[in-house]
C-alpha cells in the first residue's frame, strides 16, 4: 500500500492563517445552548414547585 504524502503545492494551498475552526465553534455554541435549556428547564421547574 502506497500512502499519499503531502506535495508542495497541497501544502501551499492550507494556508494556516485562513483556517478557522467552524465546526468545533458550532460544537462548542451547541453545547452551551443545549446546556443553558437544561438549566432553564430545571430552574423553571423548581421555581414552579414553590
Amino acid at each position: 500500500m502506497e500512502t499519499q504524502t503531502p506535495t508542495d503545492e497541497t501544502v501551499e494551498e492550507i494556508d494556516d492563517a485562513s483556517f478557522f475552526p467552524k465546526g468545533a465553534l458550532a460544537f462548542f455554541i451547541l453545547l452551551i445552548v443545549f446546556f443553558a435549556i437544561l438549566w432553564f428547564s430545571m430552574y423553571f421547574e423548581i421555581l414552579a414547585r414553590q
